[in-house]
């Protein structure tokens, strides 16, 4: 497809949903999760395309076919479903390096990842690296978080009986829910907000009452979870403390494993990593 009205930095919204929309097609064609679709433009002409698929990232696969291709990439744009991730385990340099590498001179995001280790981060190393960075339209933005809905949500809520998580608590209006089974979608809702360097503020929220479990460190040392005092509106867990949230339908055992405070407090980012149990009444 081609647009050949503007170049690609005049292009007017309309022109650029063309490309937007083409990358949310290609998204669809993902089997794993989260699904993610790129397009890559060159003087309002499609060169390459890619999908999340074979542990390869959209955007190095659009990229590589771009290449195969012989395309020269310097001043083109990427579309992008999900924002490019930053370094974290892998091997191979991540994809916000890769298009900065690669000269690319515009990149449409999507939606950012709710990762806690990649969200805006992604958008900082391009924009770090020169390149001009703009949004997909909030219409587009709701039909990817639809086509995502199970890895959204991996970041918002857990489920029970037990698990863990990690989750950046300066999003979703610091909440994360966590529900009883599988099966049972009635949840607790946690929240938290920030208290200090390595700790974190529980809240009680609605009919949801708060308690620390002063001095427990494990699950099985707490032998009733209504036991604890829950006169006050929020406690101060530290690494390794216990909350305890309780409702009228049941409880949550919440255990702080990490909390990493944000830069102010020399952390790389703001987010809480949590093991929890659950049960009814």
């Amino acid at each position: 497809m081609t647009i050949s009205s503007d170049t690609i930095e005049e292009m007017r919204e309309p022109e650029a949903q063309v490309f937007m929309r083409l990358a949310i097609a290609e998204m669809q064609k993902c089997e794993g999760k989260p699904k993610v679709g790129a397009v890559i433009v060159k003087e309002g002409k499609v060169v390459a395309t890619g999908y999340r698929h074979n542990g390869k990232h959209a955007e190095r696969v659009a990229i590589e076919a771009a290449n195969a291709a012989g395309v020269k990439l310097k001043g083109t744009t990427i579309f992008t479903t999900l924002e490019p991730c930053v370094s974290l385990v892998s091997r191979t340099e991540p994809c916000s390096a890769l298009i900065a590498q690669c000269g690319i001179s515009h990149a449409y995001i999507g939606r950012y990842d709710t990762h806690p280790d990649i969200n805006r981060l992604g958008w900082k190393h391009l924009t770090d690296a020169g390149i001009v960075c703009r949004d997909f339209t909030d219409e587009l933005r709701n039909e990817i978080d639809d086509l995502n809905k199970d890895f959204v949500t991996c970041f918002v809520q857990g489920k029970g009986p037990k698990g863990g998580a990690k989750f950046d608590y300066n999003l979703n209006g610091g909440n994360f829910d966590i529900c009883y089974s599988q099966d049972d979608i009635r949840s607790i809702r946690t929240c938290w907000t920030l208290s200090g360097v390595r700790s974190i503020q529980a809240l009680a929220y609605g009919d949801v009452k708060v308690a620390l479990a002063k001095y427990a460190t494990s699950f099985d040392q707490i032998d009733d979870p209504k036991a604890f005092d829950f006169s006050k509106h929020m406690v101060r867990p530290k690494e390794g403390e216990i909350v305890v949230f309780t409702s009228e339908t049941g409880f949550a055992l919440v255990r702080i494993e990490e909390v990493h405070s944000g830069p102010d407090f020399g952390s790389p980012n703001t987010s809480l990593k949590i093991t929890y149990q659950v049960g009814t009444w």
